[in-house]
């Protein structure tokens, strides 16, 4: 593949690189991981600019034009010496690079690369974190060496999820059903803690939120919601967004209709 091609010489020459405070750019594939896993919603932390968006928004936005990797935010990247003897490249923003790697995946005829900033993994200058560390500390810190997790072999070429779903800004990215619901449920929040909250509003989405149930595929994915109280409808009902959500027990196929006074287990509620 051409991008191979430019990563052969630089990974030949990166013993030879010189720690440099003033960003340079680098191909992404040069690039190890300092973590063994990543965030287990594959989101940027609090301490981030992006902070709980999804590693996902990034790399889409490199992928439809939108956003250029030649010119985010430098990765600090630290020379190591790693576990086979041979001098590498680690960056401390392991979610970033997952972004660059990504969209370097998808354009195999040219090198995409990153601005970085580049140290000795043994650099006593302080971090750029709040907690004033030096750099060397830093690194040490978000270094996962060999044996020190499960399956880890302290080369940095490869990392691995940690057990969660993935969320943009705390909700569920592929379970479009469970985050119309949190959306909802927070939308409401909002409004009770306004003064002059709308009570009318606020109970009808309440209406909506005690009757919404998520319909699952055949494979167990929640995908879509319905208000469908029978047993004919395609997928499996689960049971109502309260429930679901841990404020509930079940659901019932029938439900009160205030509008009209009885219940129904349809649109023909008794009038």
């Amino acid at each position: 593949m051409p991008c191979l091609l430019g990563v052969l010489g630089d990974a030949r020459a990166v013993a030879d690189i010189e720690p440099s405070d003033e960003p340079v750019l680098l191909p992404a594939m040069l690039l190890r991981f300092t973590h063994h896993t990543i965030n287990s919603e594959l989101a940027f932390g609090d301490d981030h600019e992006n902070r709980q968006e999804s590693i996902m928004k990034l790399f889409d936005g490199f992928f439809r034009g939108h956003a250029d990797p030649r010119k985010i935010e430098p990765l600090y990247v630290f020379k190591h010496v790693g576990p086979d003897g041979n001098t590498a490249l680690f960056s401390r923003n392991n979610r970033r690079l997952i972004a660059c790697l990504l969209f370097q995946a998808v354009r195999r005829t040219e090198l995409v690369q990153v601005p970085c900033r580049i140290f000795r993994s043994d650099d006593t200058r302080r971090a750029p974190t709040e907690r004033q560390k030096t750099m060397a500390e830093w690194f040490a810190e978000g270094y996962d060496a060999a044996d020190t997790r499960a399956n880890c072999d302290g080369l940095g070429y490869s990392i691995f999820p940690r057990p969660g779903v993935s969320s943009h800004r705390g909700y569920p990215l592929f379970n479009g059903g469970q985050t119309t619901l949190r959306a909802l449920r927070r939308a409401c929040e909002r409004e009770r803690s306004r003064p002059a909250g709308d009570a009318d509003l606020l109970a009808a989405a309440d209406m909506v939120l005690e009757q919404a149930r998520l319909r699952t595929t055949a494979s167990g994915d929640a995908e879509t919601l319905t208000f469908a109280s029978g047993s004919g409808d395609e997928g499996t009902l689960q049971p109502r967004a309260a429930a679901a959500e841990g404020r509930g027990k079940g659901y019932s196929t029938q439900w009160r209709q205030p509008w009209r006074g009885g219940k129904g287990g349809g649109r023909k509620g008794r009038r």
